[in-house]
């Protein structure tokens, strides 16, 4: 009889855990069995009672984790939620065995669970304002990237700013982020104030903010935390298009909606500040055009009286109207060369025509708007990759 009982409690565990799927929010959730809880000193610090019952429960409690960016959660007795940033390090201080079923934990059991999500390595800029006069010399900014359901590890990138900008790569959940965090650690310095952050991805433009230039700069005050002070910027996704299928960015459905500038764009269901005949309507619709605000290319007729790329009116004003966006290829043809063979990138023939700040590049045969000599006339620029 008692192996029998023994059978059949392995065969609910073995079930417990192979049939509940509560993936979701871009990760994947792993469950990690039954472990027991203590009313004088609980496992997991962090407690909030769930709405739901039975695998819902278990999904809001994930949620609960996600937003605040832990990734290890417990349900307990069927409606409490369990959960904290340590979770990870202490959900099996008392060991196995509790009383658990159902997926919800059970009298002091917690059903534990892991969310496993994705990481990416992003190029994080900080560009300084170079107007701005003033000096530094140990500042240090940390960030962290705040997306759907949350915060994820902070980091410190920069040890020390260098002038005009910097670049580090940091490694994060990758989740969609949509806010950047920034902390700055300020030092024997006057101040510092920012031009634009930009956030690109194995070389691709991901997310950068609107031009911060006329914002606040951040100034050294050790009354304030000890000179450290934190700001958070909203990140406005990018996406991207082909731009050997579609040259002009006619299909172009991302969710830019920032010009090259660092201008915000105009909604194109407004008439404010820039009057317009882009109204959203059935016609536009197949083009992209809604009530919304994000970079298009709804233009008609000939090529050559198109716009070259996906665009959008300017919130700044009339002057000017509209403006590119900057829109990446989504298959750029070359963004690397080899820096131990060519240190300086003499051999470079890619492609890539945006700056670092997301400016498009001027054509090396035009003097407009920056007058130029190294214009591809002469045999010489041609060998050394410069044309039309």
């Amino acid at each position: 009889m008692g192996t029998v009982f023994w059978v059949a409690f392995a065969c609910l565990l073995l079930s417990h855990a192979e049939e509940i799927n509560v993936n979701g929010r871009g990760c994947t959730i792993n469950f990690l069995g039954c472990y027991r809880d203590v009313g004088a000193d609980r496992a997991i610090s962090h407690h909030k009672m769930l709405t739901q019952s039975s695998t819902e429960a278990v999904r809001e409690c994930r949620d609960y984790a996600l937003d605040n960016g832990w990734l290890f959660f417990a349900v307990q007795n069927g409606g409490e939620c369990w959960t904290a940033e340590n979770a990870g390090d202490t959900y099996a201080k008392h060991g196995t065995g509790g009383t658990c079923g159902g997926w919800t934990g059970g009298v002091y059991g917690n059903d534990v669970y892991e969310a496993i999500c994705a990481s990416t390595t992003y190029e994080v800029t900080v560009a300084l304002d170079q107007s701005y006069d003033s000096y530094w010399t140990s500042d240090d900014v940390s960030v962290a990237f705040k997306g759907p359901w949350g915060m994820t590890k902070r980091q410190t990138i920069f040890n020390g700013l260098s002038y005009p900008f910097n670049v580090a790569s940091v490694v994060l959940r990758d989740i969609g982020a949509l806010n950047l965090e920034v902390i700055m650690q300020l030092h024997d310095t006057d101040g510092v104030a920012m031009d634009y952050i930009r956030v690109t991805k194995g070389g691709q433009l991901e997310y950068r903010t609107v031009s911060l230039k006329g914002e606040d700069p951040w100034l050294d005050d050790d009354a304030v935390n000890g000179h450290q002070q934190k700001r958070a910027f909203a990140l406005h996704p990018m996406g991207c298009y082909s731009k050997e299928d579609d040259p002009l960015g006619l299909q172009y459905r991302g969710m830019g909606s920032i010009t090259m500038s660092g201008a915000t764009c105009q909604k194109w269901s407004s008439q404010t500040p820039n009057q317009h005949s882009y109204s959203p309507s059935e016609a536009l619709a197949s083009k992209g055009i809604g009530d919304h605000n994000h970079c298009r290319n709804p233009d008609s007729g000939p090529e050559r009286y198109r716009k070259k790329g996906p665009w959008c009116y300017s919130s700044r004003g009339v002057n000017p109207q509209w403006e590119y966006c900057g829109i990446p290829d989504c298959v750029p043809k070359e963004i690397c060369y080899n820096a131990d063979d060519d240190p300086k990138g003499l051999k470079y023939r890619g492609e890539t025509s945006v700056t670092m700040t997301g400016l498009r590049c001027q054509r090396w045969d035009e003097s407009s708007p920056n007058d130029r000599s190294y214009a591809p006339t002469l045999d010489s620029r041609r060998h050394q990759g410069l044309g039309e």
